[in-house]
C-alpha cells in the first residue's frame, strides 16, 4: 500500500509518514523551480539558495523536535556510532582551520541536520517503507518535471549556455535531473515485486517517466551511471540463479566482463566523441588539475575547510591556476577530489572508510528473508553513488538525496536479522 491503513497506524504515525514524504520531495529537488530566482546555464546552487534553505530548515527543525520528543531505543546507539560521529563531526571540526569559518559552520550544521532527518526516517520507518516513500517521491518529481518540460519549457528546458535544449525539469539543472532519473530507474527496476497493485503501477510510471527524462537531460554522466547500475544488477541476478551451477555462472560473468572491458578499452575515446564530448570531460580535467595545484600551494594537508574551497574569498588563489575558466564554480565536479580540497586527507580517509563499511553492511543483509530485496536496492544505489561521484560532487553534501541513500545502511542496519553468510548457493 502507498499509505498505511488506518487500522495499522495512528493519526500521528500517518502524519509522520506524510511529513517524511514531503521532506524527501524537498531533498530530491522536486520544488527547486519554485525557489529559483531565474534560470541560468549553471543552474541553481542548492547549497546557498535562501528560499530552499528556509524550506530545509523547516523540514530539519521538525525532525529534530520529533526525535527529542519521541526518541527510540536505537536513536542514541545510532548517534554514538563511531562512523556516524565521523561523518557528522569532521565537517564541524574543519571549521577550526577553514578559510571562511562562518561559511563552513553554516554548511556543517546543515550537513548535520541532514543526518538528523535520516535518523528520524530510520527510527520511524522500516527499510521497506523508506524505499517505498523514496519511490513515491521520485515518481512525483519525475511526473512534475515531465509536465514542466512540455507545459512550461522556459522552466523545464535549459534556454541558454552550453546546456541549451537539455531537459532540466523542476530541478533547474540537467545534472540534478539526471541523478534523480538514475535513482528513479534503480528503484523502479529493483524494488521487490509484490502482490500490491499500487506498487506495480508506481514502478511502471516511475520507470517510464524517468526513462524519458533521462534521455532528454543529455547528461552523459547520468547515462553512464545508469549503465553501471544495470551492469551491477545483471551480475547479482546471474549469481542468484541457483538452477545453474555456480562455476557456469562465474564463467559467464567473467567472459561478459572481459568483453565489456575490451569494448571500453578499445572504443572508449570513440564513444566519448560520439556522445558529443571529449576526453577532458567537458573541461573537468583542466579544472581538476588547477584545483590540485591551488590546494598544494595553500592547504594540502587539512584542506580549505568544509565548503570553503570554492567560494569568492578564495577566488584569487583559484584564478591564479584557472585563468581560462569563466569564474569560480561552486564545486569541483568530483566528490573524491572535493573531500581532499575541503577537509584534506582526513576527508579522503573518511570517504574511503565509508565505502567498504557500507558495502559490507549491505552484503551481510542481502539474504534477509524479509528485507533482502530492499537491501539490494541500497546496493545498486551504493555503486551508482560511487560512479556519479566521479564527475559530480554529491559526497559530504548537505540535503543531497543520493548522499542520504548512500548513508542509509548505517541507520537501517539495526532492523535486519540477516545472517552474515554471503554465499549465493545453499
Amino acid at each position: 500500500m502507498i499509505l498505511p491503513k488506518p487500522t495499522d497506524a495512528s493519526a500521528v504515525d500517518r502524519a509522520t509518514w506524510l511529513y517524511i514524504l514531503i521532506g524527501l520531495l524537498v531533498l530530491i529537488g522536486g520544488f527547486d523551480f519554485l525557489f529559483s530566482t531565474g534560470v541560468t546555464a549553471g543552474g541553481m546552487d542548492s547549497t546557498s539558495n535562501t528560499k530552499r534553505l528556509v524550506s530545509l530548515l523547516l523540514v530539519y527543525g521538525v525532525a529534530l523536535i520529533a526525535l527529542l520528543l519521541r526518541p527510540t531505543k536505537h536513536t542514541f546507539a545510532l548517534v554514538l556510532n563511531p562512523v556516524v560521529l565521523l561523518v557528522i563531526g569532521l565537517p564541524l571540526v574543519s571549521v577550526m582551520w577553514s578559510l571562511d569559518p562562518s561559511l563552513s559552520m553554516k554548511r556543517a550544521i546543515a550537513h548535520a541536520l541532514t543526518i538528523v532527518f535520516l535518523l528520524l526516517m530510520a527510527s520511524r520507518l522500516t527499510l521497506e517503507e523508506f524505499c517505498r516513500a523514496l519511490l513515491i517521491g521520485l515518481t512525483l518529481t519525475a511526473m512534475l518535471s515531465l509536465a514542466l518540460v512540455f507545459v512550461a519549457p522556459g522552466i523545464g528546458v535549459a534556454q541558454t549556455g552550453s546546456n541549451a535544449g537539455a531537459w532540466q525539469g523542476g530541478l533547474i539543472h540537467k545534472s540534478n535531473l539526471g541523478r534523480v532519473c538514475v535513482m528513479g530507474l534503480v528503484l523502479a527496476l529493483c524494488f521487490p515485486r509484490s502482490g500490491v497493485v499500487s506498487d506495480r503501477w508506481l514502478r511502471i510510471v516511475c520507470a517510464l517517466s524517468c526513462g524519458v527524462l533521462l534521455i532528454g537531460t543529455q547528461s552523459r554522466v547520468a547515462w553512464m551511471t545508469f549503465a553501471v547500475a544495470l551492469l551491477v544488477t545483471a551480475v547479482f541476478k546471474i549469481l542468484q540463479i541457483r538452477t545453474i551451477d555456480l562455476w557456469i555462472r562465474l564463467l559467464v560473468l567473467a567472459l561478459g566482463l572481459m568483453c565489456f572491458g575490451g569494448l571500453v578499452y578499445f572504443y572508449f575515446e570513440a564513444t566519448i566523441e560520439a556522445s558529443g564530448r571529449d576526453l577532458t570531460f567537458t573541461g573537468r580535467s583542466s579544472l581538476w588539475a588547477a584545483a590540485v595545484s591551488a590546494a598544494r600551494d595553500n592547504h594540502p594537508v587539512l584542506g580549505a575547510g568544509f565548503g570553503a574551497f570554492w567560494f569568492d574569498g578564495n577566488a584569487e588563489a583559484i584564478w591564479y591556476h584557472i585563468l581560462h575558466w569563466n569564474g569560480v564554480p561552486s564545486h569541483g565536479h568530483n566528490g573524491y577530489l572535493d573531500a581532499w580540497l575541503e577537509m584534506g586527507w582526513l576527508g579522503v580517509f573518511s570517504l574511503f572508510l565509508l565505502v567498504p563499511v557500507l558495502a559490507f553492511t549491505i552484503l551481510c543483509r542481502l539474504r534477509d528473508a524479509e528485507q533482502g530485496g530492499y537491501w539490494f536496492v541500497l546496493l545498486v544505489l551504493h555503486v551508482s553513488f560511487l560512479a556519479i561521484n566521479l564527475a559530480g560532487t554529491i559526497s559530504f553534501k548537505h540535503s543531497e538525496i543520493f548522499w542520504v541513500c548512500f548513508l542509509a545502511p548505517l541507520f537501517f542496519r539495526h532492523q535486519s536479522v540477516a545472517s552474515i553468510q554471503l554465499r549465493f548457493t545453499q
